[in-house]
């Protein structure tokens, strides 16, 4: 039997937060292929344009892994014959550290392998469109987890809280750097990890914790136990201290699932029950649900918020067909915004929820919003009938347009 039981049967999903590390995420604004050698446009030309986009996004060293994993998604304009075979291997490239060399690169700290052979990347997935709206590559880099445990409690939650753990002689001791927009250090010898980093660790150890309750059997029969599970994951990875998390936060007439005062994060959960979006419209009506705390959240007083969906597989597909795009779904798109104009174009029900409906009606605030992350728990870890999906979105109000005056 082969060491790596997914070396044999490799697990297609790369959101799997069992499996897969998303090490980083960006978006390129253009379409190209390798091969075209006029000036300013060689292949060296290209990847270098790679490295410097990755690395706004860069934020430490990651880790080992066993093996590299690729994601792209390519949108290219016009009918001019554009082959998708032909994009992945620049951005495969511009992280081999042999071809960083031979580049003499400025961004000798994005070489996240020695060689872009089998042995090193071995999984590809590219998915290409045309599109009338601009071009675009998105492209997500994942590493390969040496085992199947858990995530580490580790560094890679700095960034977000303002608590700090104990100081010992423990080399795994960790220091958490309060989050207060873009990047942010303690110290220079601290590693610098980007936020959207330390809530995908603290969202993929909730994640441990729904597994282990469903494991055993239960089916959670309410929206609180998902919360409790989320509520430990973010205490795990984040090392809260007592009074870290408050459930049922009261702000006028409005209770919010969860706040974390430090990082003045708040967090809704969706978790729709058995056969509440069975069908197409009971999907709307999730929709509804969904944006209203949304909505909610936008109204409200917190630097950061979060919005958390657990559902099953088919929940899932009638909540994305009654949503048609309005929330994304691409995790390293840019933020998408979600305005009163685009909610009016979906079912009319959905809309009227969205704003209250019978409660209390509060008219939609627009906001911006993106896809944090996502995962699947693996068909070895649940029966099939309760296969379960997580979703997780960043949002924040759309700032104000600024008055003009006339002169």
């Amino acid at each position: 039997m082969p060491e790596d039981p997914a070396a044999a049967i490799p697990n297609w999903n790369l959101d799997d937060a069992v499996y897969y590390e998303r090490v980083i995420a960006f978006t390129l604004p253009w379409a190209k292929t390798y091969g075209d050698m006029s000036k300013g446009k060689t292949d060296r030309d290209k990847r270098e344009a790679i490295r410097s986009e990755a690395n706004k996004k860069w934020a430490a060293m990651p880790g080992k892994f066993k093996w590299w994993a690729v994601r792209i998604r390519v949108r290219k304009t016009g009918a001019r014959p554009f082959d998708i075979e032909n994009v992945p291997k620049l951005i495969i490239d511009a992280f081999c550290r042999q071809r960083i060399r031979v580049d003499q690169s400025e961004y000798p700290h994005l070489a996240l392998y020695e060689d872009d052979t089998v042995d090193e990347v071995r999984l590809l997935q590219a998915y290409g469109e045309r599109t009338g709206q601009g071009e675009e590559t998105m492209v997500e880099v994942f590493g390969r987890r040496l085992s199947d445990a858990p995530p580490p409690r580790e560094s890679r939650m700095e960034g977000i809280t303002t608590a700090e753990t104990p100081q010992s002689s423990n080399e795994n001791t960790v220091r958490i750097i309060p989050y207060k927009g873009g990047r942010t250090s303690a110290d220079a010898d601290s590693p610098i990890r980007t936020p959207e980093y330390a809530y995908r660790n603290a969202l993929n150890s909730f994640v441990h914790h729904f597994t282990a309750y469903v494991q055993g059997g239960n089916l959670p029969a309410s929206e609180a136990t998902v919360t409790h599970c989320l509520a430990m994951g973010l205490q795990d990875a984040w090392n809260l201290p007592s009074g870290g998390i408050v459930f049922e936060e009261k702000r006028g007439s409005s209770r919010f699932d969860l706040w974390l005062p430090a990082s003045k994060l708040l967090v809704e959960v969706k978790y729709p029950l058995k056969g509440e979006s069975n069908s197409s419209r009971r999907g709307a009506g999730t929709l509804g649900s969904i944006l209203y705390d949304f909505n909610k959240l936008a109204h409200a007083n917190a630097d950061n918020r979060i919005f958390v969906l657990v559902a099953r597989s088919t929940e899932l597909e009638n909540f994305k067909r009654s949503n048609r795009g309005y929330l994304p779904f691409d995790v390293c798109s840019s933020p998408r915004p979600l305005q009163r104009k685009g909610l009016l174009a979906l079912d009319a029900s959905v809309g009227r929820k969205a704003e209250g409906g019978d409660r209390a009606p509060f008219e939609w605030k627009d906001q911006e919003c993106e896809l944090l992350w996502t995962a699947t728990l693996p068909q070895n870890q649940a029966p099939k009938e309760h296969q379960w999906h997580f979703v997780a979105w960043y949002t924040k109000p759309s700032p104000r347009p600024q008055a003009t005056t006339n002169t």
